[in-house]
């Protein structure tokens, strides 16, 4: 049998080429929800009230993976009158929903750590001594650390069948977003 030519090589190429196409025309894509633009949704009220100024706050986290999942959330808030701005009860809400995330700098470490794996395509979930491995303190540490954090920002606590504890956080927005913007 003779070796193969560039012209061969190249051929073979845009088969494959095609092949992958033609997969990926029959691949159903995921259902796509349209996201309210804060702008738009800030000169509507505008408009609405017919008042000149307003402020619109949001964030909006997308996840991709390599396998074709993927998700979005998003958040926004528009407001049109200086009473809509929060109330003194309502900050103090929002400091004491805070406080687990910026009061120890480790657990946002910690998230930052349990967010390496989806860059590789894996669940964003570390054993609990590997967490604190990475992480250089005591597991009594990441337990004390992640235990405010449990079915509150998304992270939960388990054991696989080898009775090892972990962590694994699905991304909640809000935590994703002082993890990253800060």
């Amino acid at each position: 049998m003779s070796e193969p030519t560039i012209a061969d090589i190249q051929t073979e190429i845009a088969a494959l080429r095609r092949e992958i196409g033609e997969l990926r025309a029959r691949q159903t894509p995921p259902a796509r929800t349209e996201q309210p633009d804060a702008a738009d949704d800030l000169r509507q009220r505008l408009a609405e009230k017919d008042a000149l100024n307003g402020i619109s706050v949001g964030h909006r986290i997308t996840q991709i993976r390599g396998d074709g999942g993927s998700g979005t959330a998003s958040y926004s808030v528009s407001i049109d009158a200086a009473a809509d701005l929060p109330t003194d009860e309502q900050i103090a809400e929002k400091v004491a929903r805070l406080a687990p995330l910026v009061q120890n700098p480790l657990v946002l470490r910690a998230l930052r750590d349990l967010a390496r794996p989806h860059f590789e395509g894996k669940d964003k979930r570390r054993s609990k001594s590997d967490l604190a491995a990475s992480l250089g303190v005591g597991e009594a540490e990441v337990e004390a650390a992640m235990t405010p954090l449990l079915d509150r920002y998304e992270v939960t606590w388990g054991k696989d069948a080898s009775g090892q504890e972990y962590y694994e956080w699905t991304g909640n927005t809000l935590a994703m977003t002082l993890l990253i913007l800060g």
